[in-house]
């Protein structure tokens, strides 16, 4: 994990901001207001945190140890397109990012900067990128187990998906907006909140 302190936060926003200005990217607040933070980078959000709500920071290229174990393992396959719910890995730099419903924005963490929605072509990965993506393997030899969401408080935007997803004492608090991407089942056990001025979307 890189340490970014809360001055830290502020500077790589304001810094990232001015580069990459609205509306093609779009900063999502992390912690303590700000989108910037080390507790995380491109992988451990496209990869982990979006999977498990895990915060992780997750070295090594695809082929490498770490981040490959998601491919390898057979619990993601690759597709010829952009796919949503899917990951899109970038083979030119080393970066991951989530797909979202509006075609051709993705979602990244740039380092220890800011968490972004942004078009694919637009961050400092490059403007015409070389792309793989993937998705969840939800048939064939190999299935992805269920995603576990579980023991949760949901305080910024956050997906989570799966091939099914088991949600178990969740709180969605802060208007924060949790969606729940899936092709299977969402099963929802225990305590589950969403506070007034949050959002639950299953889709």
């Amino acid at each position: 994990m890189v340490n970014v302190d809360e001055t830290d936060q502020e500077r790589w926003d304001i810094y990232w901001f001015t580069r990459y200005p609205p509306p093609n990217a779009i900063q999502i607040p992390t912690y303590n207001g700000y989108s910037s933070t080390g507790k995380f980078n491109c992988h451990g959000y496209a990869w982990l945190r979006v999977e498990q709500g895990i915060d992780r920071w997750i070295e090594k290229y695809l082929n490498g140890s770490n981040l490959g174990a998601f491919v390898r393992d057979g619990s993601y396959v690759e597709v010829p397109s952009e796919t949503f719910p899917g990951k899109v890995f970038w083979t030119s730099d080393d970066h991951s990012a989530i797909t979202t419903e509006e075609p051709g924005w993705v979602i990244s963490k740039w380092a220890n900067g800011p968490l972004c929605k942004h078009r694919w072509n637009y961050s400092p990965y490059g403007s015409s990128p070389t792309l793989k993506d993937y998705v969840k393997n939800c048939e064939g030899d190999f299935v992805s187990p269920p995603t576990d969401f579980i023991d949760q408080t949901v305080t910024t935007d956050q997906t989570v998906t799966g091939c099914s997803i088991n949600v178990q004492n969740v709180i969605v608090t802060n208007n924060a907006k949790l969606k729940l991407g899936t092709l299977g089942e969402v099963r929802i056990e225990g305590t589950f909140k969403v506070q007034l001025g949050s959002e639950l979307k299953v889709k």
